[in-house]
């Protein structure tokens, strides 16, 4: 079973790569003792492939132990371009605008 590791800044979450759930933590803080499962399928869908290695939290969508679900952030995935895509399709439109 393939693992991946889920990090930020209170710490590092070791989960399930086809489950999403969080087997392990190695943790700074109370920060992330809440998440129980993160969100593979969007993750997939978000960036076309299964998440591998080291991911950054921000990258993936989970949910608390108590049901709440809590959206991958998408100010992060704009910022890293994942996801996205530009909003000037071509130099024509950009000169256009100006």
């Amino acid at each position: 079973m393939a693992h991946i590791n889920i990090c930020g800044n209170w710490g590092t979450l070791v989960v399930n790569a086809e489950t999403g759930e969080v087997e392990d933590h190695h943790l700074n803080g109370s920060g992330y003792q809440h998440i129980k499962k993160f969100d593979i399928a969007e993750y997939t869908k978000a960036y076309g492939q299964p998440p591998v290695g080291d991911l950054d939290i921000l990258d993936l969508g989970y949910w608390a132990g108590d049901g709440t679900y809590i959206e991958a952030d998408e100010y992060h995935r704009e910022m890293t371009g994942t996801g996205w895509s530009p909003i000037i399709a071509n130099e024509a439109t950009g000169r256009v605008l100006q």
